[in-house]
């Protein structure tokens, strides 16, 4: 899985075992479909696209930056490998004597890019914003800090003052946030992967190239004596184009010279290094990719105007401004499926999603947890999984996006709608249950197709529903009892999180069963409820007074609710949980390293969401607001580039 965040590590982890300790009881259960094949590769990270700089000559222009960020992603380890030069030529040597650099971000300069687990973006002012999670974006430069072009690798961010001084942010492990002080830079690109260590290149002004960072591989060597104007790193190589346009790439051999890489005669006018294949546009506008390219075939008699590869997946713009995306990701992750009808200036691919600008500079993600919903929508319901997001329209038909789903079933009604990790569930207007995603985790629906559900709700890798009568039924993997209720147990209502599920009786006593490692199914006693909410490790529920509790797993205080304080609805999500006051207003608390409890203080809801790192609600008008994941900041509008 294509997933560097502790969180979805720990779910897919949690899920593998239980699935795992499920085969091992029953050897039948280890039949039928599956999860798409796994990656071939290690985990990996995005990189920036290609980063131009004008050609040298005697008095070099500023960096030129094509309106793209590439992202790479994982490959298999990295064998060493020699660095690859197509038919050297002579290079220039141009007088050092840069010109001013503007004050601003300015047309041609990279002001968004999409890294590992996160974003980063540049007002039209050049302060920066970055959002997405696991503490990538923390240490953003405040103050008068003002930048020309940015470029966020897998777990750090670098970008370029004015006077071609470079500031970076994030991890720093393998030196790869340390620039060297007396550089003075005209484009700057940010690499790495979790597995071999990050690093970071620029390009001098008289198109002379610097690394630092980790040097495994020899992706922070650059051959001596060469100078380009476009510059492109990748998980553990870079690609850099000369000024005629001929390519050099230095450091792990697997991700620029496997497959079929171009001729050594060919020329281009933009490279974008993604984490295991590089891609790279002609003057005419066909796009050529290689390395490990099993999936990230260019579409034929396409023309573009700008590249940039990510993780499994390539996108590019048209010359108007349409998107056009392939890779894996167009049926795992939704990375490769851009929004119809949309029209950008700037593209940048990261780690399983993404983003790009709209004329207006207005940000606008796709895949992984970007959670986009489609455009001018209305809902009537909302369920955040372990990683994507379902709502039933307004006919009831379910649509879905994000990471680990599949398409909903587009000839279904459906009454309600629960997400989980691997599958998703919903009930027709009947009662009937109708599941869709990882044939091994939702194939057993078939033993429940005649059973007739008022409510149903899903966990990581287990199901259960809610009968007419109270009486309840489980299905899925049982290795933590998830799928076993209490005998002669009648329910007013159920709830499942990753690997357990919990009940009210009619007098609003709570009854859990499953997973207890954290205390997550041990209610205090004597305690009632009048609606509860499981989580991943944790549940919390309503008293009738509306005050809330919570117990289980705290370890980011995800129990902690605010005192004092009353809710009409409250949802528990991975590590964070969110409600909502009486008049709507929402209020979350727990983890927020993705923002996901960073909720909008204007707003207000009739439903309310949690899920992984992200957070989804419900308007009364049936409209949908997101936040959190890879959703860009709200209102925000940034620098155009290009």
């Amino acid at each position: 899985m294509r997933f560097h965040r502790p969180h979805i590590c720990l779910a897919l982890c949690i899920a593998l075992a239980l699935m795992l300790a499920a085969c091992q009881g029953d050897p039948d259960r280890s039949k039928g479909g599956g999860t798409p094949p796994p990656d071939p590769t290690p985990d990996g990270t995005p990189t920036p696209a290609s980063t131009h700089a004008a050609p040298p000559t005697t008095t070099p222009t500023p960096m030129r930056t094509p309106t793209t960020t590439a992202t790479p992603m994982r490959t298999p380890t990295p064998p060493p490998a020699p660095t690859w030069t197509p038919t050297p030529t002579s290079t220039p040597t141009p007088t050092a004597t840069p010109t001013p650099v503007p004050e601003s971000p300015v047309p041609g300069e990279t002001t968004l890019s999409s890294g590992g687990t996160h974003a980063c973006a540049l007002r039209t002012d050049g302060s920066a914003v970055c959002w997405g999670g696991i503490d990538r974006t923390q240490g953003v430069p405040g103050g008068n800090d003002r930048f020309t072009a940015i470029s966020s690798g897998f777990d750090h961010t670098c970008a370029l003052r004015a006077d071609g001084s470079a500031v970076c942010w994030g991890g720093n492990d393998s030196g790869q946030s340390s620039p060297p002080e007396s550089e003075r830079v005209m484009a700057i690109s940010s690499g790495g992967d979790h597995l071999w260590g990050s690093f970071t290149c620029a390009l001098r002004f008289d198109g002379s190239p610097v690394c630092w960072g980790d040097d495994e591989y020899g992706q922070t060597s650059p051959p001596e004596g060469e100078r380009f104007t476009a510059l492109s790193n990748g998980a553990v190589h870079a690609c850099a184009l000369r000024p005629e346009g001929s390519l050099v790439c230095w450091g792990s051999g697997v991700a620029y010279s496997s497959g079929t890489p171009p001729a050594e005669t060919e020329r281009f006018v933009d490279i974008a290094s993604g984490d295991g294949h590089t891609c790279a546009l002609r003057a005419d506008g066909s796009a050529v990719c290689w390395g490990n390219t099993s999936g990230l075939t260019p579409p034929e008699d396409e023309r573009f105007a700008s590249i940039s590869a990510g993780g499994f997946h390539t996108c590019a713009l048209r010359p108007d401004g349409s998107p056009a995306c392939w890779g894996w990701g167009e049926h795992e992750f939704g990375e490769s499926s851009p929004p119809e009808e949309e029209r950008f200036v700037t593209i940048s691919s990261g780690d399983g999603y993404t983003c790009a600008l709209r004329a207006d500079g207005s940000p606008v993600c796709w895949g992984g947890q970007a959670s986009i919903p489609p455009a001018h929508e209305r809902f009537t319901a909302v369920s955040n999984g372990t990683g994507h997001t379902c709502v039933l329209r307004l006919d009831g038909t379910p649509v879905c996006w994000g990471g680990l789903y599949w398409e909903a079933p587009d000839n279904e009604r459906l009454a309600s709608i629960s997400s989980g990790l691997f599958h998703s569930c919903g009930l027709r207007a009947d009662g009937s249950p109708v599941c869709w995603g990882d044939s091994s985790i939702y194939e057993e629906t078939a033993r429940v197709e005649h059973e007739r559900f008022v409510s149903i709700s899903t966990g990581l890798v287990h199901t259960c529903g809610l009968r007419p009568d109270g009486s309840s039924i489980c299905w899925g993997v049982d290795s933590l009892f998830q799928v076993s209720p209490p005998e002669g147990e009648r329910f007013a209502t159920i709830s499942s999180g990753s690997a357990h599920t919990c009940g009210l009786r009619s007098d609003g006593a709570p009854v859990c069963w499953g997973d207890d490692s954290l205390f997550q199914i041990s209610p205090p006693e004597g305690e009632r409820f009048a609606t509860i909410s499981s989580g991943s490790a944790h549940t919390c529920g309503l008293r009738s007074d509306d005050t809330p509790l919570c117990w289980g797993d705290n370890t980011l205080g995800q129990l902690s609710a605010p005192d004092d304080e009353r809710f009409m609805a409250i949802s528990a999500g991975i590590a964070h949980t969110c409600a909502l006051r009486s008049d709507g207003a929402p209020v979350c608390w727990g983890d927020n390293k993705a923002g996901q409890s960073s909720a909008p203080e204007d707003e207000r809801f009739t439903a309310v969401s949690a899920g992984l790192e992200n957070t989804c609600a419900l308007r009364a008008d049936g409209s949908l607001v997101c936040w959190g994941g890879w959703t860009p900041p709200r209102g925000e509008r940034f620098a155009v580039g290009g």
